[in-house]
């Protein structure tokens, strides 16, 4: 990591430069992209089986949150027992209790504080290079959490709150183009915290990577971003030749769609039409989500 030439900078150097989230309004539309178009594809010189074909699609207006869910808003979660309330996780209560047993009580980053009082539990979040750090200096960066623990959090927030979809995600890109003519993406991409930038994550909203016209930060790194969404082919999927099993093992409705990218994902392979996947009970990865509403 020393050698790289971003891997010695610390996520603690950053202070939290966002104004506290918003809802955000997202004017639905008609054709938004999917999927690597031909251009693209000859462009870049090689995208995933996943990626294409492309396609145009409708896609409905939603109200998403401008900034991810960070350690500080999850920890009201946690204290007030969303991991010992079942009626936040339906079918996934198991990952978090089995047979009565306990198996999680916070994120995966997280550890008990030394010290802290059993009735009021306080926590630290792990870091990659510098030790576990309190929520006084983590507290505004993203949770890294699974999508499961996600969409508890969407139901203890309750009013129809929800994760986005990768439709909605690829419907924030289509407005600021079409609004703006600007790339968004790819400003975001350059401007993100991703490719090693810092060693790990940072406050949200510090990259000062909000798009321009809706004004929505993180979307091109400082983790996975969550969507709602099963890993399913577009239609007129083909597996490529020299890597059949890529996709098509993981197709189907137990692996959910993630974009963006980490801090540690290179910008060469964040592209909008990227698509990466995890089952939704999967922990550990550096995924964070935001909060979306139905409009």
């Amino acid at each position: 990591v020393a050698d790289h030439p971003y891997g010695t900078n610390s996520p603690l150097t950053l202070k939290p430069t966002a104004e506290k989230g918003s809802r955000v309004f997202v004017p639905g539309a008609d054709n938004v992209v999917l999927g690597a178009s031909e251009t693209v594809v000859e462009e870049l010189g090689f995208v995933w089986d996943n990626e294409v074909p492309s396609m145009e699609v409708s896609v409905d207006s939603f109200v998403s949150s401008s900034l991810p869910i960070t350690n500080r808003e999850y920890l009201q979660f946690v204290t007030d027992g969303g991991y010992q309330r079942p009626e936040f996780w339906g079918s996934n209560w198991d990952m978090v209790n089995k047979n009565g047993e306990q198996l999680m009580e916070g994120a995966v980053s997280w550890i008990p504080k030394a010290g802290s009082p059993s009735d009021k539990k306080e926590f630290q979040v792990r870091t990659l290079l510098h030790g576990p750090q309190d929520m006084d200096v983590s507290g505004d960066w993203p949770v890294l959490v699974s999508l499961a623990e996600a969409q508890a959090y969407c139901k203890w927030v309750g009013n129809g709150a929800r994760v986005m979809s990768e439709l909605e995600y690829h419907l924030i890109f289509h407005h600021e183009l079409n609004t703006s003519g600007e790339d968004a993406f790819s400003t975001a991409r350059a401007k993100g915290n991703n490719t090693w930038k810092y060693s790990g994550v940072v406050p949200v909203g510090a990259m000062e990577d909000a798009t321009p016209v809706l004004g929505i930060s993180d979307l091109a790194g400082n983790g996975w971003e969550w969507t709602s969404s099963p890993f399913k082919p577009f239609p007129g999927f083909q597996p490529m030749e020299l890597y059949e099993e890529y996709s098509t093992d993981f197709f189907g409705d137990t692996h959910f769609v993630m974009k963006g990218g980490s801090p540690f994902t290179d910008k060469q392979i964040i592209r909008l039409s990227f698509r990466n996947w995890f089952q939704d009970k999967y922990r550990y990865m550096w995924a964070k989500f935001r909060v979306s509403w139905d409009n």
